[in-house]
């Protein structure tokens, strides 16, 4: 037993994993072999500790590969599990190992590793009498490689799914593209090379250089036939059905249009991240059916079907652990449109922020896919279907699917992406193209509008029930219409593989390559990539265009000294986290960096309108709108509304214009009716003579009687 700390105490950039704690059980057996119960404290990839417990046995295999982990539990720190709770429920699990069988052979054959070869003459067959110690498990040579694959690819790691450009130079655990498990790679440094974007024709869209090996079955093209002559007459000769290749490593350059390529099924695959099924729903609704305001944002539910209210209990259930004013409402009604409107409190806006939906950016983005846990994917994906999917078909015409339309192509690519690492395959498909269409104009009307393309994301067969056990709906109604659709009705499940609809001409761009241990098929943007040994890197060849931004530099940062000015000149913290689409905590930290004290309250902008007294703000607002008053005092409009409040001042109904106010105060008005008749006023002043009368009653000033001349000075 040997307990040791790393020797870096930082995380950083480096290719292998910085050790804080290690402990490790190491028992010996028979024959060289070795069984090793390890507990360690790490630093992932992003700065975060994780405590990891695995079985680790000796590797028997053909190619040696040194060791295996027969059985792993890693648990990464964050907001839901604190460092305690990760090392008490690893050193239980390490705890429960070690009261098991001490025996390596026991272990091997739990977790379906190849059995320890028999022993002849004191050595192994096959393997040398000296065997390297597994106590470094990531020691071993690392042969097999993937191609060229652009930095923008997506793979789903141990911690969750993440670009490529965002794991470069360091390794990973990337899952299998087939069932569960996780194969241990290491990403390379990116480089220029050239790309080719294959496009299939479900959807699923892979950027890599033309030596990527793909699982397809190329189309041997049938040469074309003679026409057959019958009764003088040439007749259609039939085409024999076309032939395929049994699936295997095939380079993505060298496939036929309409070639079979295999996509990744990840079923079973268990990860860790960050979120939880809650947050991810209230994320997704407000994605579907949400609005940002000025200070937060709304979520809304139409409608009063029993569905309906099953998802308002559902939103209510999900924000009810976030802090909110003790005058806070909950949903309220708007009779006009038949919707219920939720205002989020401010600690679940920041919380959506952090996943990179802001006003101006209301989709889902790269931040609610990356390192995301499994839960938080598949309650947005269940708000997402909530708000804009429904249920179609019957087993007995064309089949039950569960569809969602978009005018947005590239987040229904993103959906499905998601919807794969759950396990869930499905395709999109063109509902129609662009045109004019007759909507209503929201006046009891309608007319024609330019439409955008439609797009429709299709999970159909033995899928929709899979989609149902990973994510459903909390919407009742569509949960039942699929349950009395598919009662009775047996789904079987099939080789999934796709077409290729297009590739594209070779272009510059930045590239990263993955080196495993082993061969394997691994999940890249949904698709099956192999791991083989010998795939050469493309080159760019003199004189190509130039190589465009890395994917790092494309992304737009607010700086810490723009956040600054904008805090001093008038926006709080809430108002510059909607304006640059990130939390609270963020802004608070750029104006700590620039040296920036938060400001708060009457600190944080001089209110004009505040500093006036009470009786001349009246006299403004009783001849001036609120927008008026805003730029004559140089602030926001909010800002005079707030100093009418302090002030005591009673505001004009919604609906309320100003007329006669803007002209003439109640004292100038009863001295000039006294000189002059209800017309000349009228005159004067350019309003009707309804208006000088109606003025009179409101203002209280007494009215000469009926035919009683007007006295005139002198």
């Amino acid at each position: 037993m040997g307990v040791g700390t790393g020797s870096r105490g930082l995380p950083g950039p480096a290719a292998w994993t910085p050790i804080v704690l290690g402990l490790d059980v190491i028992e010996h057996a028979d024959g060289d072999d070795q069984l090793d119960f390890l507990l360690h404290v790490v630093w992932t990839d992003w700065g975060r500790l994780a405590v990891d417990a695995a079985v680790n046995v000796a590797c028997w295999c053909d190619r040696d590969q040194a060791s295996h982990d027969a059985d792993a539990l890693s648990l990464v720190v964050g907001e839901e599990t604190s460092l305690p709770r990760a090392f008490h429920a690893d050193a239980e699990r390490l705890i429960g190992w070690l009261t098991g069988p001490r025996n390596a052979d026991f272990w091997r054959a739990r977790a379906a590793f190849p059995p320890r070869r028999p022993v002849q003459g004191g050595a192994a067959v096959g393997i040398p009498l000296a065997r390297p110690t597994a106590i470094h498990r990531k020691a071993h040579p690392l042969n097999p490689t993937s191609g060229t694959l652009s930095e923008d690819s997506w793979v789903l790691t141990a911690s969750g799914p993440y670009p490529l450009w965002r794991l470069e130079g360091r390794r990973i655990r990337v899952a299998r593209a087939h069932g569960p498990g996780f194969v241990e790679a290491e990403v390379s440094a990116a480089g220029p090379a050239l790309l080719r974007t294959f496009r299939l024709d479900g959807g699923p869209v892979l950027t890599a250089c033309p030596h990527t090996l793909l699982a397809a079955g190329a189309v041997r093209p049938t040469p074309p036939l003679p026409p057959r002559q019958r009764h003088g007459v040439a007749a259609v000769r039939p085409r024999p059905a076309k032939r395929f290749l049994p699936p295997s490593p095939v380079a993505a350059g060298a496939l036929a249009p309409a070639a079979r390529v295999g996509t990744a099924v990840l079923d079973g695959a268990q990860w860790s991240g960050e979120g939880d099924a809650r947050d991810g729903y209230l994320t997704g609704h407000l994605i579907g059916d949400g609005h940002f305001v000025q200070t937060t944002a709304e979520l809304n539910v139409w409608g009063h079907a029993e569905g309906a209210q099953r998802v308002r209990e559902h939103i209510t259930w999900c924000a009810e652990d976030f802090p909110r004013r003790s005058d806070a409402r909950g949903w309220s009604y708007l009779a006009r449109h038949d919707k219920w409107r939720y205002k989020l409190p401010v600690a679940a806006l920041e919380m959506v922020l952090s996943y990179g939906v802001a006003p101006g950016s209301k989709r889902p983005g790269r931040l609610c896919e990356e390192g995301v846990a499994p839960a938080f994917l598949a309650g947005l994906l269940r708000s997402l279907f909530d708000c804009d999917g429904h249920v179609e078909g019957t087993p007995a015409t064309a089949g039950v699917s569960i569809r969602l339309s978009q005018s947005d192509a590239k987040m229904l690519l993103r959906v499905q992406r998601m919807l794969s690492w759950l396990g869930v395959r499905s395709r999109i498909r063109l509902g129609h193209p662009a045109r004019r269409h007759r909507m209503p104009d929201g006046r009891g009307g309608s007319r024609l509008y330019e439409a955008k393309e439609g797009w429709r994301l299709i999970i159909s067969g033995a899928d929709t029930l899979t989609y149902l056990q990973r994510a459903g709906f909390a919407d009742t109604d569509k949960q039942n219409k699929y349950c009395a659709a598919v009662q009775g009705h047996t789904f079987y499940q099939k080789a999934y593989h796709d077409r290729l609809a297009s590739a594209a001409p070779p272009i510059p761009g930045w590239g990263v390559r993955l080196t495993a241990g082993e061969e394997a098929w691994i999940a890249v943007d949904g698709v099956a990539v192999a791991l083989r040994p010998g795939i050469t890197r493309p080159r760019i060849p003199r004189g190509a265009a130039g190589v465009p931004l890395r994917a790092r530099d494309r992304e737009v940062r607010p700086s810490a000294r723009q956040v600054a000015d904008e805090h001093v000149q008038g926006e709080n913290v809430t108002a510059l986290a909607l304006r640059h689409g990130v939390p609270h905590s963020q802004i608070r930290a750029l104006l700590r960096e620039a040296g920036q004290r938060e400001l708060r309250g009457p600190e944080l902008m001089p209110n004009a309108a505040r500093a006036l007294p009470a009786g001349e703000l009246e006299q403004l607002y009783a001849r001036h709108e609120t927008h008026e008053l805003a730029v004559m005092l140089g602030v926001r409009p909010d800002q005079v509304l707030d100093a009418l409040a302090r002030a005591g001042v009673k505001r004009r109904a919604r609906n309320q214009r100003l007329g006669l106010e803007r002209r003439v105060d109640r004292q100038t008005l009863e001295r000039e009716y006294a000189q002059a008749s209800l017309r000349e006023l009228a005159t004067r002043y350019g309003v009707s003579v309804s208006t000088v009368r109606n003025y009179l009653v409101r203002w209280g000033i007494a009215r000469r009687p009926t035919g009683t001349r007007v006295p005139r000075d002198g």
